[in-house]
């Protein structure tokens, strides 16, 4: 099984489509767990939690 290297974001911007729920939502948290701070646009109830993940 091949283990994944965890990349920093630290300083870095990003902006995610759809990021309310599905792979958007995903990767909007992995991004956000990994330093990046940014924006995520998507419509529906995961979408405030997915902007608490990036504020942080």
């Amino acid at each position: 099984m091949a283990v994944m290297q965890t990349k920093s974001f630290t300083g870095k911007v990003a902006f995610v489509t759809g990021g309310s729920r599905g792979i958007g939502a995903g990767i909007v948290r992995r991004l956000a767990r990994d330093g990046a701070a940014g924006a995520s646009h998507g419509e529906g109830p995961a979408t405030n939690q997915n902007k608490a993940a990036i504020k942080r």
